[in-house]
């Protein structure tokens, strides 16, 4: 016999390890499990941080770069706060959740924002600038398509990457076609919290008109208004300066709009005039600083037998209602009269359409929905318990304001009301909606800004001595004008960089 025993019955050379292996999956945890009772609780916590890590994957980590990022792009608040469950924090990186879903807009740019500080691994993919690209897609889809190029920053490839913010780019080449996207989220979020805060300023426009101003209309290059005074003016956007005068009506311009091209208004003297829109002059042209010049109208529609209340119009269609309680429809192309709708039955305050649909609200009290191509009057809504000045048609939603002191949202397709706004104290004249806030102007002398999801109302702007006619705005300001003869910018751009916002 041999004294270490080798040839002692029982022997083995099967180790502890390969016992392990023979047992199936359950059976190993049982035996773990047994062990793990009988050390102390000190061992026990020091083995479940060893433990736990092997818990969880990364699992964009683990993906090619180009999977990854395709995978954050579509990133919600959902997602972020399953990384948060999973405990993919690093270190005291971790963010709070319930502050960010405070804000309004905590959706892809928000969660996009949080991911940054996931781990460095989705730091690395989030910092991708498709993904900031469909973020602020998802965040704001109606201002996605006017977001426009501009020069980037003095920056190299990799500070590209990594989307910083741009700087001058005087004197240095550059892709025009590049548009750094987490920095145009980051800007728009700036935009943002001004409005919801009333960071804003609030300028007069010199304007000539010697009487009320009930119409206006604005773009990045002009301010076009008009008066009870019959004329159109032209004001320069950016230096406020007076640049054209349209003379051609014989009463009141109650309404107008335009495009690149043309201008149509329409008047108290039942008359729709059509212009041709000069071009302003450029920054530095001598012509600039020029008298301004007088604009006579290229073409007359007549039709209406009394006011032009208000008229919508696009390549095809000019929509016109009436004091007279009737809407027409014209080519734009040869101003021929194409149909007339009836039905109202009082004043057709206002119209508005997109496509074959059109919506009208009357002093009657109802908002009307019409299919353009066979005249049908498809649906009418009621809910106002008195006369409808203004409304507004985008999408899936009418929203409406009235002398009743309210404004109500309704659905377009089935006539649904969805909600009533409060706060106004007289007629609500003049309204605009975009995916995000509700502007109203009244004659209780007041714009309010509302939100347009949960109905709140989010500011109150004073400046107008007198009726508040009309209001339009974009991502960037608000544009009123009033009975008080004044027209006043709200710009709420203060520390924000608008240069891409188109």
């Amino acid at each position: 016999m041999d004294i270490d025993g080798s040839d002692d019955e029982g022997y083995s050379d099967l180790t502890a390890p390969h016992l392990v292996e023979r047992l199936s999956e359950t059976q190993r945890a049982e035996v773990a499990v047994q062990l793990l009772l009988t050390v102390s609780c000190e061992t026990l916590a020091r083995v479940t941080d060893r433990l736990v890590p092997l818990t969880k994957r990364d699992f964009v980590a683990w993906l090619p770069m180009e999977l990854g990022v395709k995978i954050l792009s579509f990133v919600g608040s959902s997602l972020c706060a399953s990384a948060s469950a999973l405990g993919l924090w690093v270190g005291e990186d971790r963010p709070s959740l319930g502050h960010a879903h405070s804000h309004a807009h905590f959706s892809g740019f928000a969660s996009l924002a949080t991911c940054l500080r996931v781990s460095r691994s989705w730091a690395q993919v989030a910092r991708d600038n498709a993904c900031w690209r469909a973020a602020f897609r998802a965040a704001w889809p109606r201002s996605f398509e006017r977001v426009a190029p501009r020069p980037p920053s003095i920056v190299d490839s990799s500070e590209k990457k990594r989307s910083v913010t741009p700087v001058s780019t005087v004197g240095s080449s550059y892709d025009p076609a590049y548009i750094d996207w987490k920095h145009v989220c980051l800007q728009r979020h700036l935009l943002d919290r001004n409005w919801r805060t009333g960071t804003y300023t609030a300028t007069e426009i010199p304007t000539p008109h010697k009487e009320a101003i009930y119409c206006l209309q604005f773009d990045r290059d002009k301010i076009v208004s008009g008066s009870r005074d019959h004329t159109v003016r032209i004001h320069d956007a950016k230096t406020l300066q007076l640049r054209s005068t349209l003379v051609g009506h014989i009463g009141s311009v109650l309404c107008l709009q335009f495009d690149k091209t043309s201008l149509v208004t329409g008047s108290s003297d039942s008359r729709i005039l059509i212009w041709s829109l000069p071009p302003l002059p450029s920054a530095g042209d001598p012509s600039a600083e020029t008298t301004p010049s007088t604009i006579h109208p290229t073409h007359i529609l007549k039709g209406h037998t009394e006011s032009v209340l208000n008229l919508k119009f696009d390549s095809s269609r000019i929509l016109s209602c009436s004091k007279d309680k009737t809407i027409k429809v014209w080519s734009s192309v040869d101003g021929s009269l194409l149909r007339t709708l009836k039905g109202h039955r009082a004043a057709v305050n206002a119209v508005q359409f997109r496509g074959r649909l059109a919506v009208s609200a009357s002093g009657d009290r109802t908002i009307k929905v019409w299919d353009l191509e066979t005249g049908e009057n498809m649906r009418t809504l009621v809910g106002h318990v008195r006369g409808i000045a203004c409304v507004q048609f985008e999408g899936d939603l009418i929203v409406s304001g009235s002398s009743d002191k309210t404004i109500r949202i309704w659905n377009v397709h089935t006539g649904q009301h969805l909600r009533t706004l409060d706060g106004h104290m007289e007629l609500v004249r003049t309204l605009q909606f975009d995916e995000s806030i509700i502007v109203s102007g009244s004659y209780d002398q007041s714009i309010k800004v509302w939100d347009m999801k949960s109905g709140s109302q989010l500011l109150a702007l004073d400046a107008h001595r007198h009726r508040v006619f009309k209001v339009q705005f974009n991502e960037c300001r608000i544009v009123s004008c009033s009975q008080d003869q004044r027209i006043i910018v709200w710009d709420f751009t203060s520390g924000v960089d608008t240069s891409f916002f188109n």
